[in-house]
This record gives C-alpha cells, structure tokens and sequence, in this order.
C-alpha cells in the first residue's frame, strides 16, 4: 500500500473511476472547481459501469432499446434477462 507524505488541497475530491466518478470529475473542473480524482482501479476500466455491459446503448444494446416504437422484438421479460445477463447474475433479481 503506497501512502503520501504530501498534503494536498482540492475544492471536489471524488473517489472512484467508473462511470459516475469520471462524469462527476469532469462536471466539477467545467465548474471551475478544483478538482482530485482517486481510484483503486484503471480509470474508466474499474467498478460497477464496466459490469454494466458497454453495449448498453440507445443504437446497441437490446436492454436499453425496450419502448421504443418499431422494435416489437423488446419485451419485458427480454429487457429483465438482458439486465441480469450483463450484470454477470450478481445483480439484486428482486430489485431488477
């Protein structure tokens, strides 16, 4: 385990990488804010956003394509099997 010896200072500090810490980072320095990211992992490659599934997309992916018009191939039971198969079964069924 590295440690610092250096204090640092920063308005936002956001910890980790995935998704959510990448946009909230992003959003943070476009505000002026002085901004740290920390992550134990490769940023954008670590966490619950690569568990997702890249494919999830409006033009790729059939889970987040359910409701659109023109796409009778979607259901509900299609959509539930596709979040739970790109949630490597690890997901909360209940709450799926």
């Amino acid at each position: 385990m590295r440690h610092m010896s250096d204090v640092s200072s920063t308005d936002v500090l956001v910890i980790g990488s995935g998704g959510a810490g990448l946009r909230a980072a992003i959003e943070a320095s476009d505000q002026g804010a002085s901004t740290t990211l920390v992550s134990n992992g490769a940023m954008g490659k670590s966490g619950a956003t690569m568990l997702a599934g890249a494919d999830v997309t409006l033009d790729g992916g059939s889970a987040a394509k359910i409701g659109l018009p023109g796409n009778e191939e979607d259901s509900k039971e299609k959509f539930l099997h596709d979040i739970v198969v790109q949630g490597y079964y690890l997901n909360n069924h209940n709450l799926v």
